[in-house]
C-alpha cells in the first residue's frame, strides 16, 4: 500500500472514529490542565548550567559556604542631607536592625555595624563602626573624617562623597533565594518610608525576572490572541478558520504547560516566548489543512492530501527544536523541548482532532477555480506574479539574492555577546536603577573572588593570600576587597605598625580572637577555618570585562599558582642557591609594590623590573643612616615598664648606652645572650632575670628594627613613583608590609615558584596543601559566554543536517533537499548579519533564532514543493504549476507566516530586552523566508532542473 492510500484510509478511520478521538483528546486536556497547576517559575541563572559543570559547581560551592553571591544591596539616597546626619544614620541604624532580625539573612552590613579597628588603651579595640549615633555637628564631622579616611569602608558601605550609604544581605545559601530578597524589600519598603532607596543583587534582579516573566504572561497571551484573530480572519476568511485554529493552539499550550510542570521544567525568562510561539506558531498546521479543505471540498481527501505536507513541516520544525538538546545551558533546552512539544502536539491535534471537528459542525467549504478562469484575488495574483518573476528570471533572483547575502554577511564578525542579566531588564526598572548607583557610586554588584581550602589559620597559606590579593588589586575594573588575611593584616598594622600577616600561629590566633563574633567573618571564611575567599567587586557588567577578568585569573592560577606551599630555611642551602633564593623574593616584591602602585593609581602600569634592580640595590645598605630615634625609644619604654625586675632610671640609662655603643661600633644589635650578660652587668640583674628579660628586649628590637628597615627602604624607591602615589597613606602602609617580609627568616612560596632553585628540596622545613579556584559572576558568565556561542553553532549545523536528511528523504531528492534549505539559510545569514551591523547581541534569547528559523522556514517550501510536484505529476506545464502553486499554497504560507511573524511581534511589547531582541530578529526572518519561499525557491526550482516533468514522474508522488 503506497503513502496516498495509506492516508486516505487514516482519513476514512479517523472520520469513523471521531467521537473517540474527541474523548481521548478531552481526557489528555484534563490530565495536563490539572498538571500545570503546579507549574513553578525560577529565573535563578546559576541553576542554568548542569550539574558537574566545573565552573557552575564552584559558583554554588561558594554559595552554599560564604552566601558570596546571594548578595541584596539596599541604597539610601542621603544626597539632601548626606549620610552624616542624625535622621540619615537613624534610618540607617533602624533598617540595619530590622533586616539582622530576618532569619533569612546570613549577615547584614552597613556603615553603622561594619567592623572598626582602631587603637586604644589596651593595644587594639575591634567592634561596630558607630555604636551611638552622634548628636553635635562636631561629632558627625569627626566621623565623616574618619570614615572617608578608610579604605575599607568608601566605595564598600559609603560613596565617596557620602550622598549615597549601603546595606549589603548576605541570604542564607539554604533558604529561597527569591522568597528571601522579597522579603528584605519589603521590610526596606516599610522601614524607608518615603525616603528615597535603591536595591539591587542577583535575589533581587531574580525576583524581578520572575514577576516580569508573569506580566509578561499577563499581557502577551491576550494580545496574541487578538492579533491571531485579525491575521486568521484576513487570511482564511471564515469564521471557524479563526475559532478551530484556536481552539487548538489553547489546548496544544495547555498540553505544553501540564507536560512542562509534569517533568519539572520551571517557567522561566523565555517562557512566555514559548506560550506566544504555540499562538503564533501551532496554527500554522491547522492553517494549511483548512485552507486545503476549503479548496478540495472533502475534508477525508484534504486531509489525506494535506497530511503528509503538514507532518513533515512539523518533523523538520520538531527536528530543528531538538537540537537545543546539545546545549548545556538548561534554559535553551526547556525552550527546546517545550516548544518542539508543543508543535508536536499543534501538529498531532490538527491532524486528529480538526478533520473531526470539521466533519461535526459541518464547515462549508468554498473551492476556487485555479488557473486564469479564477476570480480577481488581489493577493493570489500579486503571489503568481512573483512566482513567475522569479521563473523567467531566475539568475538575475540569484544574483541578487547572492549580492544581498554577501553585504549583510559581512557584519557577522561583529556579533558580539551579552551575558549580562541587568541588561535583559527595561531601563527604568528599580533593579536596573539601583544596580546603575552601585556602579556609578560604589563597586558595583558582581564578586570576583579566589577560593581557597586548606589550613587557614597557618601563617604561610595567609601569607600567600596576602600575595594573591595584591594581585588582584593590580586590575583597574575591582576595588573594595574583604578577606580574613586583610583583616589579620589591618590589626596587625592598628597593633604594630606593619601591614602584614604574623609569622607564628600564636600571633594569628591573637589577632583572630579579637574579630571572634563578627558576623561579617562568615562571609569570606567558614568557621572550622578550612576554606576562605579573597572577593573583590567588578564594576563593569560588559561582556569584555568579565572575559577580561575570567581569563586573568585563570592564565595566572595555571601558568604562577600549584596546590602546595613551601616554607623554606634559607640557611640550607649554598651561597649560589641562597642568593639566587633572595633575588626571586627581590622579584616577587618588586610584582607586589607594581602591583599595589596600580591599584592605587589606576589605570597607571607600572613595570615592576627598576623596583627589584632598586631593591638589589638598597637592601644590603639598609642600615646605612637609618633613623634609630624610635628604636632606642621603643627598648628605653621596654627597659622601664617591661622588664622582669624594675630597673632604676640609672640602670635604664647604662643599658641602653651599652646597646647603642654596640651598635656603633660593631653595625649590628647585640643577641639575647650578651643583652643578658649587659643587664646583670650594669642592672645587677639575676641570671635568670636576665635572660627572660633579655629575650624579650631582642624581639622588641628585632621587631621594631624590621619596621624601620622596611619604611627606609620604601623610601629608597619611592622616587620611582608619582609624588601623589608615594605620598598615599594606604600604599605606603601596603608597600612597607610588602618590604617587611624581606627580612623573614622563614619566608613562603608557591612551590612553582621556587621550583627553578637548585637543591630547594633541602631547604624546605614545612609543606601546606591548598586548593585554589576562582569564583564568582565573570567566571560564571565567561562559561554562559562560550556555551552561547557553541550552542548557536551546533543548533544551526545540526538543524540545517536534520532538515536537508528529511526533505531530501521525504521528497526523495537531494536537489530539493538543497533548495528548501537555500531558501532558509539566506534569510539567516542576512539577519545575523544585520545583527552585527546594528549591535544586536547574540543572548539568551537571539541564539535561538537560527535553529528555530531554519525549523519553522521550511514550511513553506515543503508544501511548495509538495504542491508543485504534484502538478507536474498530472501534466501541468512549469510555468502554470508554479502560478498555481503560488496561489493555493502561496496563500497558506503567507497567512501562515504572517500568524508566526505578528506573534513575534507581539514579544517586542514583552518588559525585557532578551524577548524584545528575540522577537525583532526572528519576525525579520520570518518575513525573508516568506520572500525567499515565493521568489528563490521558483528559481532554483529551475537552475536546479526540479521541473523536469520527466524525473518527477519517475520519482512518484510523496
Amino acid at each position: 500500500m503506497d503513502l496516498n492510500r495509506w492516508l486516505q484510509r487514516f482519513s476514512q478511520v479517523l472520520i469513523r472514529s471521531r467521537w473517540r478521538v474527541l474523548a481521548l483528546v478531552l481526557a489528555a486536556s484534563a490530565f495536563f490542565g490539572w498538571s500545570s497547576g503546579r507549574l513553578k517559575v525560577n529565573n535563578d541563572y546559576d541553576t542554568w548550567l548542569p550539574l558537574g559543570d566545573k565552573v557552575a559547581e564552584m559558583y554554588r560551592l561558594v554559595d552554599r559556604e560564604f552566601s558570596a553571591n546571594a548578595m541584596v544591596f539596599v541604597v539610601l539616597d542621603c544626597s539632601d542631607k548626606g549620610v552624616f546626619h542624625k535622621e540619615s544614620l537613624a534610618l540607617l541604624q533602624k533598617m540595619t536592625r530590622e533586616l539582622e532580625r530576618l532569619p533569612e539573612l546570613f549577615n547584614v552590613t552597613s556603615l553603622t555595624n561594619i567592623v572598626d579597628i582602631r587603637r586604644s588603651e589596651d593595644g587594639i579595640e575591634v567592634r561596630d563602626l558607630i555604636q551611638e549615633i552622634p548628636q553635635s555637628e562636631q561629632e558627625l564631622e569627626s566621623l565623616k573624617a574618619y570614615v572617608l579616611s578608610r579604605e575599607m569602608y568608601v566605595n564598600s558601605v559609603i560613596s565617596p562623597d557620602a550622598a549615597y550609604t549601603v546595606v549589603i544581605c548576605n541570604i542564607d545559601g539554604s533558604t529561597e533565594e527569591v522568597v528571601s530578597a522579597r522579603k528584605v524589600l519589603e521590610t526596606v519598603r516599610l522601614v524607608a518610608g518615603g525616603h528615597p532607596y535603591y536595591f539591587g543583587g542577583d535575589p533581587a534582579l531574580i525576583l524581578f525576572l520572575d514577576q516580569y516573566t508573569a506580566q509578561d504572561m499577563e499581557l502577551l497571551l491576550p494580545l496574541a490572541l487578538a492579533v491571531m484573530v485579525v491575521v486568521l480572519g484576513y487570511g482564511l476568511r471564515r469564521a471557524w478558520g479563526v475559532v478551530l485554529p484556536l481552539g487548538l493552539v489553547a489546548l496544544c499550550i495547555l498540553w505544553t504547560l501540564g507536560l512542562q510542570a509534569l517533568f519539572g521544567l520551571d517557567a522561566n525568562i523565555l517562557s512566555p516566548s514559548v506560550v506566544v510561539l504555540l499562538i503564533a506558531m501551532g496554527s500554522d498546521y491547522a492553517v494549511h489543512i483548512f485552507n486545503h479543505y476549503l479548496k478540495r471540498g472533502d475534508v477525508g481527501i484534504a486531509t489525506a492530501e494535506i497530511a503528509g505536507p503538514v507532518a513533515m513541516s512539523a518533523a523538520t520544525t520538531v527536528a530543528g527544536l531538538l537540537t537545543f538538546a546539545t546545549t548545556r545551558i538548561d534554559i535553551l533546552q526547556f525552550f527546546g523541548f517545550e516548544l518542539a512539544f508543543g508543535l508536536a502536539s499543534a501538529c498531532l491535534l490538527s491532524l486528529l482532532l480538526l478533520p473531526v471537528c470539521i466533519h461535526l459542525l459541518k464547515v462549508r467549504p468554498s473551492p476556487q477555480p485555479s488557473g486564469p478562469t479564477a476570480g480577481p484575488d488581489r493577493l493570489a495574483g500579486l503571489l503568481d506574479r512573483m512566482g513567475s518573476w522569479g521563473h523567467r528570471h531566475n539568475r538575475s533572483v540569484l544574483f541578487g539574492v547572492c549580492l544581498a547575502v554577501a553585504v549583510f554577511a559581512a557584519g557577522i564578525p561583529q556579533i558580539r555577546t551579552n551575558v549580562d542579566f541587568v541588561e535583559l531588564l527595561p531601563d527604568r526598572s528599580p533593579p536596573r536603577l539601583g544596580h546603575d548607583i552601585l556602579r556609578d557610586h560604589f563597586s558595583g554588584i558582581y564578586p570576583v573572588s579566589l577560593y581557597l581550602k586548606g589550613d587557614i589559620e597557618d601563617p604561610a597559606v595567609l601569607d600567600r593570600a596576602q600575595y594573591l590579593e595584591n594581585f588582584l588589586r593590580s586590575e583597574e575594573l575591582l576595588s573594595s576587597f574583604t578577606s580574613i588575611n586583610g583583616l589579620i593584616a589591618e590589626e596587625n598594622w592598628t597593633l604594630n605598625n606593619v601591614f602584614a600577616i604574623p609569622e607564628t600561629r600564636e600571633g594569628i590566633a591573637n589577632l583572630w580572637f579579637l574579630l571572634e563574633g563578627e558576623e561579617i567573618l562568615k562571609t569570606f571564611v567558614t568557621a572550622d577555618r578550612t576554606q576562605a575567599l579573597i572577593t573583590g567587586m567588578l564594576r563593569e557588567p560588559e561582556s569584555a570585562a568579565m572575559w577580561h577578568i575570567a581569563g586573568l585569573l585563570r592564565r595566572y592560577i595555571a601558568e604562577n599558582l600549584s596546590n602546595e606551599i613551601v616554607v623554606l630555611d634559607p640557611g640550607r642551602l649554598p651561597p649560589e642557591e641562597r642568593q639566587a633564593l633572595q633575588t626571586l623574593r627581590f622579584k616577587e616584591a618588586a610584582h607586589q609594590i607594581a602591583w599595589l602602585a596600580q591599584g592605587y593609581d589606576k589605570p597607571a602600569r607600572y613595570d615592576p623590573a627598576p623596583v627589584f634592580e632598586r631593591l638589589a640595590a638598597a637592601f644590603p645598605r639598609v642600615d646605612d643612616g637609618l633613623p634609630l630615634e624610635s628604636l632606642w625609644d621603643a627598648l628605653q619604654r621596654y627597659l622601664e615598664q617591661e622588664t622582669v625586675q624594675i630597673l632604676s632610671p640609672e640602670a635604664v640609662r647604662r643599658v641602653l648606652a651599652g646597646l647603642q655603643r654596640q651598635w656603633t661600633e660593631e653595625s649590628r644589635f647585640p643577641s639575647a645572650d650578651e643583652i643578658a650578660g649587659l643587664l646583670m652587668l650594669e642592672a645587677a640583674m639575676t641570671a635568670e632575670d636576665a635572660r627572660e628579660s633579655a629575650q624579650g628586649l631582642a624581639r622588641r628590637a628585632v621587631d621594631t628594627l624590621r619596621v624601620l628597615r622596611a619604611a627606609e627602604l620604601r623610601e629608597r624607591i619611592q622616587d620611582l613613583f608619582p609624588e601623589g602615589l608615594a605620598q598615599h597613606k594606604d600604599f605606603r602602609k601596603r608597600v612597607e608590609g610588602v618590604l617587611w617580609a624581606l627580612w623573614s627568616d622563614r619566608p613562603a612560596f608557591f612551590s612553582r615558584q621556587v621550583a627553578s632553585i637548585p637543591h630547594v628540596d633541602t631547604a624546605i622545613c614545612q609543606r601546606k596543601e591548598v586548593l585554589i579556584e576562582q569564583a564568582g559572576a565573570p567566571d560564571l558568565m565567561r562559561r554562559f559566554d562560550e556555551l552561547l556561542y557553541q550552542s548557536q553553532i551546533q543548533s544551526l549545523v545540526l538543524a540545517s543536517v536534520a532538515v536537508l536528511a528529511l526533505i531530501s528523504i521525504t521528497q526523495r531528492s537531494l536537489r530539493r533537499g538543497v533548495a528548501s534549505l537555500l531558501c532558509v539559510l539566506a534569510p539567516l545569514v542576512s539577519v545575523l548579519g544585520l545583527m552585527g551591523w546594528t549591535g544586536i547581541p547574540l543572548d539568551y534569547g537571539t541564539v535561538l533564532f537560527g535553529a528555530l528559523v531554519i525549523g519553522l522556514g521550511v514550511d513553506g517550501s515543503i508544501h511548495f514543493l509538495t504542491h508543485y510536484r504534484r502538478l507536474l505529476i498530472l501534466g501541468t506545464p512549469p510555468e502554470e504549476a508554479l502560478g498555481e502553486t503560488c496561489r493555493h499554497v502561496g496563500r497558506a504560507v503567507v497567512t501562515a507566516n504572517a500568524t508566526t511573524c505578528f506573534g513575534f511581534l507581539v514579544l517586542v511589547l514583552s518588559n525585557t530586552k532578551t524577548l524584545k531582541y528575540f522577537a525583532g530578529v526572528n519576525a525579520l526572518a520570518i518575513l525573508l523566508v516568506t520572500l525567499s519561499v515565493i521568489t528563490l525557491l521558483p528559481a532554483l526550482l529551475v537552475l536546479f532542473h526540479i521541473d523536469d516533468r520527466r524525473r518527477e514522474k519517475d520519482s512518484g508522488p510523496t
